[in-house]
């Protein structure tokens, strides 16, 4: 959802100013409890993994939900999908999905 809005509302043109306003999207990663720390994705897998050791997360990432339990393994399916511009709209092309 954070690719998806930042390449509406800024293009791809300047990729610097694409990336910046998807970080500005991305949800971070809690287990929404107070106390919680909370994880930007951009700070690394490790800090996801670190912040999992707590218990589980429910994040929900651009392909979908995705539980993450307390060891930092990703425990639901996902798809790795790639942006494509066919005319004047983006879409997303699946690759693959990993279960």
């Amino acid at each position: 959802m954070a690719i998806e809005k930042a390449l509406l509302e800024v293009g791809t043109d300047n990729m610097q100013a694409l990336r910046e306003k998807i970080n500005d999207y991305i949800r971070v990663v809690s287990h929404d409890n107070p106390g919680d720390s909370e994880v930007n994705p951009t700070q690394g897998w490790q800090s996801i993994q670190n912040a999992c050791q707590t218990g589980g997360v429910d994040y929900t990432g651009a392909s979908g939900n995705c539980n993450i339990d307390n060891e930092g393994n990703v425990i639901t399916a996902y798809s790795i999908f790639k942006v494509i511009k066919p005319g004047n709209d983006y879409k997303f092309e699946i690759i693959e999905v990993i279960h």
